[in-house]
């Protein structure tokens, strides 16, 4: 298994492919097997078409009235493209900058193994793992054709399939470019995520402004959704799948020539990027007058800080883009759904019970729906860091200096506290402030509600990696958590596919999370939450205690 550089990485992927494609996958058998009950239940026709063209900004509505289109209008427009996509953005920066940091590729180079091999056999895992996700997710979707008694058509959905996962491969190559450029794998990352994010508004916005078209040609979501394959009645264009894939080599061939000419734990355009020019070396003084002076390694807190600025900080932007965005597009958007709502009121159960009909309503299925989800997949990307250090042993020389295993556990945790802190924070003002520019009434009271209870869920996620680090790989971790948000987010849906008790809802963290922009503070949930992670905190504090740093699965 282990003769190839491909075949090692591709082996180190198989858990998070098993839990990511059988969880995006179990997401479209749940659609397609409770289409039929919501579809008679919404009006027919008419009643779905006219919502989706009211929520168009969600994803381009086609061919509602059948059940592919409907799958494809609620989850194969975004959801499931987005979500396998920040996986991949994580993968390609950590391909060979992760394996820098670790000082993993220094040995494996030491053998005769070129560079552009090394590389490309790696890449080649990782393709290879994009389309093994991109299959689970085809077969959910040929088992929901079977399960709602239409006719299977496999040969359409093994293309949905390769057309997801061409758009995470499209991504995956833009981070493994971006980590050639940039000294970390989280500042990669954090720029790959924020032009996912950035992908998914300017395509909503250019299909609900008027003469917005153009807006959409400058995302990639627009060229993925120019295929729908699961659906027959639709004229695909094969052209933009082409341009995508054209993208895709140019990237990921800039990044192995960037590769193979810059050096080891370098980067490329080292004078662009504000690195010190090979050609002026500071003095061992000088060097250390510097690391005197930098605030940054004075303790591990704030180096903790320092190391997740970048990432973190596109991720923030990004997301308060959207929620302020959004809020100002509101009342263009809610009219019309007024009107078609107080005409058919049983429509609204295509919204999971969401009234769409007040400001609060809409905001809390247009922002508040995916804004905490969002936001524990932000905290969860910094967490993994942690992880990932026990993997490659990278706290050994930390810990041979007089500073116990819990503080600095503790000081880890107490900076990614403090990032968990910003979103919910400034979502509050954001959203306010949006609102009031654009004329639309909102309890700011609520709002800061909204925004706040998002915190609990951060920390959730955060202290589930502190509790489980010390037995679990990383790579396994991002697979549990990628399964568990995509299964958490569609709860309702599978509880129904599964005739689940309705207790089964609040072992998913965005149930519990409700919709207090309308209904307020949940202080029983909230406080339930803030005690479920002092548990895992506790127990990743005894963990680490425990075991050996050389692994993390001693």
């Amino acid at each position: 298994m282990f003769h190839t550089v491909w075949s090692k990485t591709l082996r180190d992927y198989r858990f998070t492919v098993l839990y990511w494609g059988l969880g995006l996958g179990l997401v479209i058998l749940a659609v397609f097997a409770t289409f039929s009950s919501q579809y008679s239940s919404q009006g027919g026709d008419a009643g779905i078409l006219e919502l989706a063209q009211s929520l168009k900004f969600i994803a381009d509505p086609i061919a509602l009235q059948t059940i592919q289109g409907y799958a494809t209008w609620r989850l194969l427009g975004f959801f499931v493209p987005s979500m396998l996509a920040i996986w991949a953005v994580l993968a390609g920066a950590n391909l060979v900058r992760g394996e820098e940091e670790r000082r993993a590729s220094d040995l494996l180079l030491s053998v005769p193994l070129s560079r552009t091999r090394y590389l490309l056999e790696k890449y080649f895992a990782l393709i290879s793992a994009l389309l093994g996700v991109g299959l689970l997710i085809a077969l959910g979707a040929i088992i929901g054709e079977a399960s709602a008694k239409v006719e299977i058509e496999a040969g359409r959905a093994l293309l949905a399939g390769l057309d997801v996962s061409l758009y995470a491969i499209f991504f995956a190559s833009l981070s493994l470019l971006l980590s050639q450029c940039l000294r970390s794998r989280g500042a990669a990352a954090g720029w790959a995520g924020g032009i996912i994010a950035y992908a998914f508004v300017l395509d909503g916005t250019g299909r609900t402004i008027q003469h917005g078209e153009w807006l959409q040609r400058l995302s990639p979501l627009y060229y993925y959704s120019q295929n729908k394959p699961l659906i027959s009645s639709f004229s695909n264009h094969p052209e933009a799948a082409l341009l995508l894939i054209g993208l895709t080599l140019l990237f990921s061939g800039l990044s192995f020539w960037l590769y193979t000419q810059r050096d080891l734990g370098g980067v490329a355009f080292a004078g662009w990027s504000g690195a010190l020019s090979l050609t002026k070396p500071l003095t061992r003084q000088q060097s250390l007058q510097r690391a005197w002076k930098d605030i940054s390694v004075r303790s591990f807190f704030t180096r903790t800080l320092q190391n997740g600025k970048t990432p973190a900080l596109w991720w923030i932007i990004s997301l308060l883009a959207y929620a302020g965005w959004i809020t100002t597009l509101t009342t263009t958007m809610l009219d019309p759904i007024r009107k078609l709502l107080s005409q058919n009121s049983p429509i609204a159960q295509l919204l999971s019970g969401h009234d769409i009909t007040t400001n609060a309503g809409f905001l809390a299925y247009a922002i508040y729906q995916f804004l905490p989800a969002l936001a524990t997949v932000f905290i969860f990307t910094l967490a993994l860091k942690w992880a990932s250090t026990l993997d490659s042993g990278r706290l050994e020389l930390v810990l041979s200096t007089p500073v116990s295993r819990v503080r600095l556990l503790l000081q880890h945790a107490g900076a990614l506290f403090v990032y968990a802190l910003i979103i919910p924070i400034l979502a509050w003002p954001t959203v306010v402030i949006s609102a009031h520019l654009s004329n639309l009434a909102v309890d700011s009271a609520k709002v800061m509600a909204a925004s706040l209870s998002i915190l609990p869920l951060e920390l959730v996620l955060l202290t589930f990696v502190y509790a489980v680090a010390g037995r679990l790989r990383s790579s396994i971790i991002t697979g549990l958590v990628g399964t568990y948000l995509a299964v958490a987010f569609m709860i309702d849906l599978l509880r129904s596919l599964l005739h689940l008790p309705d207790w089964v809802q609040w072992f998913s963290i965005l149930y519990a999370y409700g919709s207090p922009i309308q209904n307020g503070w949940r202080w029983g949930t909230i406080w339930s939450l803030l005690a479920l992670s002092a548990a895992l905190l506790m127990i990743g504090v005894i963990q680490f205690q425990r075991n050996d740093v050389d692994r993390g699965n001693a």
